[in-house]
């Protein structure tokens, strides 16, 4: 079969390699002039070598993207950085570390006797939290839509929100507690700390590009047409027709939801066409910020850890939710850099860049004034993705992977993956397009 895949990002890909092998003539169409999508590298004056666009993290729960690596070659033992997860502030007013083994609750558990700056409470209150959900099977009530409202009925003491909670669902749902989607948070919960597999909620951090990994190794066996953008998309005698050109059999449309709703205009109408655009719609979308500061040496004086958390407070000028240290990333291509990421950027996005970068190191040398001083900036560039992420807000419709139109599938962690808008949730997007095509493709045989 004759495929197009509009679209090379984590989702588009994953679903063109697994098409290519099962034996089908794939073509992937990419509007940029590189792959990787929203985890694409990024070239600045400013810095002596390319960077990620924002600083991602895979957790050990994600299973999908760490098969399809497998199965593209690609040793994750070798790429990343892995231990199990550890959040703490750099003057360790705040630390929680969970062990490696035992996982699931029993791990959590553990994590919580050793914590520092929870009360007894605060650690009861959590741990009894966590418990309730598993006794549901991590399902929560509609009539607490938002996490904050759990939050409140599980009588999660101010310290627990400020230091665990909130920074969680920052980091994975790029929302803020009060409009996010309690349940999907504790999908999130489920296959982490409620994954009793070991490693299940380990930490990853590329010490290279991301790109460099497996999106770069299934791009040299695809037909990719990069800076190609496909404006229009109709129906033809034996498919779909692409720009009034290429004629494909079947198409996976792998792009952010804005652009496949525009995408879906020229189609045959129908009422479950009309629907779907309803759903394309209702996206609303969330900006994140990474400062990439490079020093003259690597700050090896900071606590050893890769990735510390920060004090965030928007009224003060403190926007940073994440610092990353590549000095204490294992094998990092360049121990002299820092990231400092803002998941949910809406605020600092509005300022100007030069005030923005201002804030963001004056909040820097603030929260490490106790360790020696920062070596000096050799350059720094700011990266905002103003679409970065969809707003995991209650009863958000997502659409599935099948469309009204016969031969068309959708991909892209927009869909209804039960994942927020992380990398995992595209790859299993992709993957699941991909399945249902060539399940349909068999189907048509018998």
């Amino acid at each position: 079969m004759n495929v197009a895949v509009i679209g090379a990002g984590w989702a588009g890909l994953s679903a063109a390699h697994t098409l290519k092998q099962a034996g089908c003539a794939v073509t992937v169409y990419e509007s940029g002039h590189q792959p990787g999508g929203r985890a694409r590298t990024v070239q600045s004056p400013n810095l002596s070598n390319p960077v990620d666009n924002g600083q991602h993290i895979l957790l050990g729960a994600y299973t999908a993207t760490l098969a399809l690596m497998q199965s593209c070659g690609v040793d994750a033992a070798k790429h990343f950085h892995r231990e199990p997860l550890y959040l703490g502030t750099p003057n360790n007013t705040f630390r929680l570390r969970l062990p490696r083994f035992p996982g699931g609750r029993a791990g959590m558990l553990f994590g919580l006797l050793d914590a520092l700056g929870l009360s007894w409470q605060s650690k009861y209150h959590l741990a009894r939290a966590l418990y309730q959900l598993e006794r549901t099977h991590w399902k929560i009530s509609p009539d607490t839509p938002t996490l904050n409202q759990w939050l409140r009925n599980q009588k999660q003491t101010p310290a627990a929100c400020k230091y665990f909670w909130h920074p969680l669902c920052l980091a994975a749902l790029n929302t803020h507690p009060d409009e996010a989607d309690a349940q999907i948070m504790a999908n999130v919960l489920k296959d982490s700390l409620g994954n009793p597999d070991k490693g299940a909620t380990d930490v990853l951090i590329a010490n290279d590009l991301l790109a460099s990994l497996w999106p770069t190794q299934v791009c040299r066996s695809l037909n990719l047409h990069l800076s190609t953008p496909i404006r229009r998309m109709t129906r033809s005698k034996d498919g779909f027709c692409l720009n009034d050109r290429y004629e494909h059999a079947a198409v996976i449309l792998a792009t952010p939801a804005h652009r496949a709703k525009k995408l879906l205009a020229d189609l045959p109408k129908c009422n479950d066409g009309t629907a779907l655009h309803t759903q394309l719609s209702a996206f609303e979308h969330r900006p994140i910020a990474t400062l990439w500061i490079e020093l003259t040496q690597p700050w090896e004086s900071l606590p050893a850890r890769p990735m510390l958390m920060l004090e965030d407070d928007p009224k003060r000028h403190a926007y940073g939710q994440w610092l990353f240290n590549h000095a204490h990333i294992k094998g990092s291509r360049n121990p002299h850099l820092l990231a400092m990421v803002t998941s949910d950027a809406s605020a600092l996005g509005s300022l100007p860049r030069e005030k923005a970068v201002h804030y963001l190191l004056n909040q820097l040398a603030n929260e490490t004034d106790h360790a020696c001083p920062m070596p000096t900036i050799r350059g720094h560039t700011l990266v905002i993705e103003k679409r970065a992420t969809f707003a995991a807000t209650p009863n958000l419709s997502r659409p599935a992977n099948q469309t009204p139109w016969r031969g068309l599938w959708l991909a892209g962690d927009w869909t209804d993956t039960g994942y927020p808008a992380v990398l995992e949730g595209a790859v299993r997007s992709g993957l699941a397009a991909a399945k249902q095509l060539l399940a349909g493709q068999v189907q048509s045989r018998l």
